[in-house]
């Protein structure tokens, strides 16, 4: 009864914390802006370059939904179907529950609907993220020559959270390469602590490296690399087409839709309220700004997209997801313990910047 409380508390915890960190940024972000020059500025907007940028937006998941087929395959045999109703788990879920509580529930959903450990399916998500990480960072060293040419701004914030997915993921090939090794390694530092504690962790550990079994063939890992270019690059084109529903369009550079995606992104990875309201609309302000938009035009820009990158695709997401719940209702309720398994791996943001 007493853990129970606990973790109770723990999560109302981190919800507030979640609430009270959009609310900074919802101040932030809309603090001496006139709404009236916004609603100007919103009524000006192409909405039809928005609709096909919503429907992109949808085509990327599939990049998503391939990638986690290979990397899941040698757990369980998921079809394609149940993999994209997954990744709506995830997404709806974030925009509906605060603390991306959403991450959780696809791996609790993907756990129960292949009778898979939620440690073994941890692993595969830990991956997915630390590949996100990669690949944006990537993206970012691309456009960032031509970012500061003439800027007095700095870069090293991106060498940390690079560097960690770079030797996190080092890591993560080895431990799948050698899990005898691995294990026996991790035996040996286990044997310090008390016997049952370390009977739970080895246990854990063994279906963690179990879930990391996909990275073994070279070919599935080139597959899989295709698979999370393929969502990002669509993703950056969602991005290309809302920036030209803007009259602003015309004088931003080639590569600003890349820095956008990165700003909100690793902005993303803050805990904030369902929908990531305020962190989203002030980092894809801030990008903007540094690109040379005014603030009147940005706020518009903030408040159209995100309205477009959640509404849609959360009453999407809640129509295909509603006859599980129907049958399941317990599969998409976050459980006790979810801010220990939101800690367990980083969370770049998914969505359309």
């Amino acid at each position: 009864m007493a853990t129970t409380e606990s973790s109770s508390k723990r999560r109302t915890l981190f919800i507030l914390m979640g609430f009270a960190i959009s609310l900074i940024f919802i101040y932030l972000t809309f603090r001496q802006i006139k709404f009236g020059e916004v609603w100007k500025e919103m009524l000006k907007v192409k909405y039809g370059w928005i609709l096909f940028g919503i429907g992109l937006h949808m085509i990327s998941f599939l990049g998503m939904t391939l990638r986690s087929k290979l990397l899941l395959q040698p757990l369980h045999n998921y079809n394609l179907f149940t993999l994209f109703k997954s990744v709506f788990v995830s997404f709806t879920g974030n925009n509906i529950f605060p603390m991306r509580a959403g991450e959780v529930l696809r791996i609790d959903y993907l756990a129960r609907q292949g009778n898979v450990a939620h440690s073994s399916v941890l692993a595969v998500v830990f991956v997915e993220r630390l590949l996100d990480l990669l690949f944006l960072a990537t993206l970012f060293f691309v456009a960032i020559p031509m970012f500061l040419s003439g800027k007095n701004v700095s870069v090293n914030s991106v060498y940390l959270p690079a560097g960690i997915a770079i030797t996190s993921l080092v890591v993560i090939v080895c431990m799948s390469l050698f899990p005898k090794q691995v294990l026996a390694l991790a035996g040996r530092f286990a044997s310090i602590l008390p016997e049952k504690l370390a009977q739970f962790l080895m246990e854990k550990l063994e279906l963690f490296v179990g879930g990391l079994s996909a990275l073994k063939s070279p070919w599935r890992v080139l597959l899989v690399l295709l698979s999370t270019g393929f969502f990002w690059v669509m993703n950056n084109l969602v991005i290309v087409t809302w920036i030209y529903a803007f009259s602003f369009h015309t004088s931003l550079p080639w590569y600003a839709s890349i820095i956008m995606q990165t700003f909100v992104a690793f902005g993303a990875a803050l805990p904030s309220a369902p929908g990531f309201v305020g962190t989203y609309h002030w980092f894809v302000k801030r990008s903007l700004m540094l690109l040379g938009i005014g603030a009147t035009q940005a706020n518009s820009y903030a408040l159209v997209v995100h309205a477009a990158n959640i509404l849609p695709l959360t009453i999407f997401g809640v129509f295909l997801l509603l006859p599980d719940y129907l049958r399941s209702p317990k599969d998409f309720q976050p459980h006790g313990g979810e801010e220990e398994l939101l800690s367990a791996h980083p969370e770049p943001k998914s969505d359309s910047a």
